[in-house]
């Protein structure tokens, strides 16, 4: 069957556009524009129309005359604009380099994902981090939510990016993304796991496309955790007693500092191993390889999970000017064990709390908030929700210790940075 002309000059077009898609720079993400990159940009295209307006020119060509008595030879006139040219382009690289600087600040962004879950971290040294991502309410929140926030953010290089669990309010923005691919202009270093996670369709769905994109898997457990010199994050849940198991607790899970990276502890099973460089180090830290193959089925699927929200990672955030903590979807119970065996690697403050399950009257756990001090406190849900999510009793809990409360369904987005 002989092709269309039509055709033939759109697949070619459209072969152009993907080869043109891979070369370098092709696409680069600058993030929201920022005042100062707004005033440099302009200072670099006044200083290059001056350079261009023989007004001007004739009146510093007039200026110099007066100055040496003869005119400029044509060599130093180039020479001139030479150098004027590379001055402007300085000033112009500078502006940015200046404006980066000041955008390399800690942030926190609970994305206003519906009924989900979605948060983004940004550490004061740069590295970008993503929890979660998200919706039952929003169908296409990958597309018109987690890819535009990421981006307007300039977070188009993930290095993290941690799963508390793989339900679907907590999922579907990731998977839109590590389906588009390259396509998405985001590129994911490593997709963090719970240690002995609730193995689902979603789950394996997931680690066939970190496959397919080349994303690295790594296995958290209570006591792992993600550092450099500026932050560091760590897993407060589950520890291998959650699931009835032995093994040793407490080791690197992957990056950075000035410092060596410490082994990642051996979880069951006879799965192969990889080198991960840690980010911004030297050091280097074993993660568990074969993605969504039947070592992973075999080792990790369902060790003993009965609840796959108490399954939740609990991460602990620290840094010299903010503490989070971030409990997925845990509930009453993986709250009260949390506090009995794994009250260590929690702190006695924190600035802000994500709260539990969205608020669910399940996962109150009044010794949590007793002895773990509070000041505020951000719940992910979506307006109206067919779940009445945050319910009553966790919202009164919360006033009756002073925290204060912000809701993504009546506020949007919350966001913090310093």
């Amino acid at each position: 069957m002989l092709i269309k002309p039509g055709t033939f000059v759109l697949k070619i077009y459209d072969l152009v556009c993907k080869f043109m898609y891979k070369l370098p720079f092709a696409r680069i993400n600058i993030g929201r524009i920022s005042m100062y990159q707004v005033f440099f940009y302009y200072l670099f295209i006044f200083l290059i129309l001056i350079l261009f307006n023989r007004r001007v020119l004739k009146h510093v060509r007039n200026f110099i005359y007066k100055k040496r008595h003869r005119w400029l030879s044509r060599k130093k006139c180039i020479l001139f604009v030479s150098i004027y040219t590379v001055l402007v382009t300085f000033v112009f690289l500078g502006g940015l380099i200046i404006s980066y600087l000041l955008s390399l600040k800690e942030l926190a962004v609970f994305v206003d994902v519906g009924q989900g879950d979605g948060i983004l971290l940004r550490s004061e040294s740069g590295v970008n981090m993503v929890i979660d991502g998200g919706s039952t309410s929003e169908k296409q929140l990958g597309k018109y939510t987690m890819l535009p926030v990421i981006k307007y953010f300039g977070m188009a290089h993930v290095d993290y990016w941690f799963i508390s669990h793989t339900d679907t309010d907590h999922i579907s923005g990731l998977e839109y993304i590590l389906e588009l691919g390259e396509r998405s202009g985001i590129r994911i270093d490593n997709l963090v796991f719970s240690y002995g996670m609730y193995s689902d369709d979603n789950c394996k769905r997931l680690l066939r496309l970190a496959d397919k994109n080349g994303v690295n898997v790594i296995f958290m457990k209570a006591g792992d955790y993600v550092a450099d010199e500026s932050f560091r994050i760590t897993c407060a849940h589950p520890d291998v007693g959650f699931y009835g198991d032995a093994g040793s607790e407490g080791d690197y899970a992957g990056v950075g500092g000035d410092g060596s990276a410490g082994e990642n502890a051996s979880i069951e099973g006879d799965g192969s191993a990889e080198t991960y460089a840690g980010v911004g180090g030297d050091g280097s830290a074993e993660t568990y390889a074969g993605v969504g193959s039947d070592e992973y089925d075999e080792t990790y699927a369902n060790v003993g999970v009965v609840d796959i929200n108490d399954a939740s990672l609990c991460l602990s955030y620290s840094s010299p000017d903010l503490n989070m903590l971030f409990t997925g979807d845990m509930g009453e119970e993986a709250l009260e064990y949390m506090l009995l065996h794994e009250r260590r690697y929690l702190l006695s403050h924190y600035d802000i709390l994500k709260v539990p399950h969205h608020g669910s009257k399940n996962s109150i756990n009044f010794e949590f908030y007793d002895l773990i001090d509070f000041e505020s406190a951000v719940i992910s849900c979506g307006e109206n929700n067919r779940h009445g999510h945050p319910h009553e009793e966790t919202l009164e809990r919360l006033r009756e210790k002073e925290i204060i409360i912000y809701r993504t369904d009546e506020e949007g987005a919350v966001i913090v940075d310093y």
